[in-house]
């Protein structure tokens, strides 16, 4: 079965939400997910630098992937991450959520059928 690693990255106001997430199959788990005070300029300048290919989404096509309906709020986004991480309760602070729900729309988009779905 193929692995991969995904880094979701939300690059919120003040904060820069990160979440990386383990796809296994169908099967999703989250490895680590927090916020931190970083520019996104600059995350996204140290990503490019070592090699790491960058994909950026909109807010409605992370909604879409996630939880199928592109105008979702924030508590159904939130209730669709803590159920497809198996997680006892949605990431904490906002912004580590939002990158964890921004990796998963990656993790779907990967899928050969998904991403014709979301287009």
């Amino acid at each position: 079965m193929n692995e991969r690693r995904i880094l979701g990255i939300d690059p919120g106001f003040g904060r820069l939400g990160y979440a990386v997430i383990l796809a296994k199959g169908n099967d999703l788990d989250l490895l680590v997910c927090d916020a931190v005070m970083t520019p996104k300029t600059l995350a996204m300048l140290l990503l490019e630098q070592r090699g790491v290919s960058i994909a950026e989404y909109t807010p409605s096509e992370v909604k879409l992937a996630v939880t199928g309906y592109g105008a979702a709020r924030k508590e159904q986004i939130g209730y669709m991450v803590r159920h497809l991480l198996h997680l006892p309760a949605v990431p904490r602070p906002d912004d580590a959520a939002d990158a964890a729900a921004i990796a998963i729309c990656h993790a779907h988009i990967l899928r050969p059928n998904m991403a014709k779905a979301l287009k």
